[in-house]
This record gives C-alpha cells, structure tokens and sequence, in this order.
C-alpha cells in the first residue's frame, strides 16, 4: 500500500536556493568582524612595520618572546597553574553538581544562583578581597586575631592563587555536573542495581563514563579562562612571588 504524505504532515526542508543569501550575509559578517581583525593581528606579528606599508622586521616580535627574560619558567607556571586550577575546580564543583542533581537539598535555586555569581564576577575582585581578608592587619586577623605566618604563607603562594581562581570557576564544572547528570537516564542505573552491582560498580561503569564529555568540555574550559585571566595574575601573582604570562604580557608592553 502507497501513502502520500500531506501537506500538514509532508516535512518542511529548506533549499540551498532559499538559504543562500541569509548564510552568504552570515558569513561575510563573520569575516568582516572577526577574520579581518585576526587577520591584521597576525601579518603585524609578522611584520610589525606592515601598518606603514613596510615588510621589515620580518618574525621580530617571535624573536624577543623567545629572547625574554624567564619566559620558560613563565609559560611552566602558567601552564601548571591553569592545570591545578582545573583540578581545584573539579574537586569542587562536581561534589555541588551530584548534589544539585541526586539529592533533594532545599533551597537548590539559591544554590544555582550562588555558583553563577562568582561566574558573573571578575575574578580580579575575589583576589581583592582575599587580600583584604588574609593580608597582615586583614580583617582575619582583626577578627579571630594574628594568623599564624606560616599559614598566611600558604595562602600567599602558587596553591593560594590557585585557590582564589577555582573558587572563581568552579561554577562552571557544578553546573555542567548537574546538567550531565540531569540527562543519564534514571533506569541505566536501576537496572545496573537489580542485576546486582554496587553503587560504587555503578558509577565506575556508567555515571563516570556518560558523564566524562561534561568533565572534560567544562575542565578545558576553566583551563583556559585561568590560562587567559589577567586579573588574578596581576593582583596576587607578584604578591605570591608567581610570575604568570598574562601579566608579564602587561608589564612588558607598558614598561
């Protein structure tokens, strides 16, 4: 037996013909707004005079990055520091996304709430405070009397830094924890109990792996905001005797 479809039922597609113009403006708008500016930035890092309609200096600004000062031991700290804020904030945010998602904690609004406003904050303005708290004659030690030096140390170096900037970021690790938890369907894991396996056999098998690509998208993600943040850097890294690239890349061009 043949059906003809309907046009109420028939499935809308649309043509190349029809699409045409709307993706062609689209992608002349891109170029304009983001190819033409990082293509400019790139042949001026080649050469730096082309503004001016020379080509000298061919590759000069590539030969005074590697002819820096302590470059390495920069790019080392940035890149390790980027690293342990991820796992920081892996630490921190998937605990509060299980608990967002797996458990009936009251009051789960406010606390969706509370994880965007740090995400909302610049995290230059978390390391002010933390100064303000933990500094000597901070309020900490107006409050509770004179930290111990060796603890202030502790908060004043690469894993105090490093805490300041996940507390900043974790959110993001929360909320994707919650999100991937939210979509593994409830009966992988009931049939998973009836056959027999243990909670722990449960999330070794099924929870981790499904929820791996949330992990792994959101990590990156907060790696590369502690890999680009300037704030953090700036304020605490010279206080905490951490030199990190973002802010080198300040001071190097302005002094």
């Amino acid at each position: 037996m043949i059906t003809v479809a309907s046009a109420a039922t028939r499935p809308f597609v649309l043509s190349w013909a029809s699409t045409r113009l709307p993706v062609l403006l689209v992608a002349a708008l891109l170029l304009l707004g983001a190819g033409y500016p990082l293509a400019l930035l790139f042949l001026t890092s080649i050469f730096p005079e082309i503004m001016g309609g020379r080509f000298e200096g061919f590759l000069d600004a590539y030969r005074r990055i590697g002819e820096t000062e302590g470059i390495g031991s920069m790019l080392w700290n940035s890149f390790a520091w980027a690293g342990a804020t991820t796992v920081v904030s892996w630490i921190l945010g998937v605990p509060c996304g299980y608990l967002l998602a797996r458990t009936n904690l009251p009051g789960k609004l406010w606390a969706r709430l509370s994880l965007l406003v740090p995400i909302m904050t610049p995290p230059y303005i978390a390391a002010l405070s933390y100064i303000l708290v933990m500094q000597d004659g901070g309020f900490f030690d107006q409050l509770l009397g004179p930290m111990p030096e060796a603890l202030r140390a502790w908060f004043f170096s690469f894993w105090g830094v490093t805490l300041v900037m996940a507390l900043a970021s974790f959110g993001y690790v929360a909320l994707a924890t919650e999100a991937a938890l939210a979509s593994i369907p409830r009966r992988l894991e009931t049939a998973a109990v009836q056959l027999g396996a243990s909670w722990g056999q449960t999330l070794r098998a099924i929870i981790i792996p499904l929820m791996l690509p949330a992990l792994f998208n959101s990590g990156l993600l907060v790696f590369l905001e502690a890999l680009s943040n300037f704030g953090v850097p700036a304020v605490l890294g010279t206080r905490a005797n951490l030199p990190l690239l973002p802010a080198e890349i300040f001071y190097l061009v302005t002094s």
